[in-house]
């Protein structure tokens, strides 16, 4: 974590406000990591669809017992979905297990269930995100391109849709909320609500722009800038 940001500060010049794990694999030290080190949110669950929420550090569980809930802390998500990343579905290759993903999907078929989610959230939900993965190794091929362009002219055909950043989406969303537990969680609590609330140790320079390559889009939502 420490070379990763010196060298982002190097290079770029610049002091990342959000993560998002490769391949979506966060480890159980994470998200403690991220809120020692300032960030403000995380872009690799997948508790939801459309509305972000505060991480939890300390849940526990068993098949005996039931679902104990950790502590939220001061680190928004800004939730992510497998259907709404364009490697699964694009590209051809082999896993690490050996498997292959077989990709080369048409574009139809993903512009289909990209805009099938971006119209629900506009016509049913309202004010939420929605979070389109898009890495430029893949992205970039020529009637790819053409898709998103397609895409992308949809969502700002309506007025209701607006283009910024995930940092200053969340910044927004933040005003008047502190970190909770979500809507309709269960009473039982784990052991970490005993302990000392975790803080945040070094923080972010305000202001600077995330380095992550993630776009995200929603009716009545945000996309970020190039």
């Amino acid at each position: 974590m420490e070379k990763g940001l010196k060298v982002l500060d190097q290079v770029l010049g610049v002091r990342p406000a959000g993560y998002h794990s490769p391949a979506w694999d966060n480890s159980a030290v994470t998200v403690p990591l991220l809120l020692e080190y300032g960030f403000e949110y995380e872009s690799s669950l997948i508790g939801g669809d459309y509305e972000p929420y505060w991480c939890v550090v300390g849940d526990e569980w068993s098949t005996t017992e039931e679902y104990r809930w950790g502590r939220p802390i001061d680190l928004v998500e800004a939730l992510v979905a497998w259907h709404l990343d364009n490697l699964p579905v694009f590209e051809h290759a082999v896993t690490k297990s050996a498997s292959i993903l077989q990709g080369n999907a048409p574009t139809s078929a993903v512009e289909e269930v990209w805009r099938g989610e971006f119209d629900y959230l506009c016509e049913r939900v309202g004010r939420r995100l929605l979070a389109v993965t898009m890495h430029p190794q893949v992205i970039r091929r020529g009637h790819r391109i053409v898709m998103l362009e397609r895409f992308i002219r949809h969502g700002s055909s309506l007025p209701s849709v607006s283009f910024t950043t995930l940092g200053d989406f969340v910044r927004e969303w933040r005003q008047g909320k502190q970190p909770a537990l979500p809507p309709g969680a269960g009473e039982a609590r784990s052991k970490a609500w005993g302990l000392p609330a975790p803080q945040a140790q070094r923080q972010s320079q305000p202001g600077i722009r995330t380095a992550k390559q993630h776009s995200t889009w929603g009716g009545n939502a945000e996309v970020p800038r190039p």
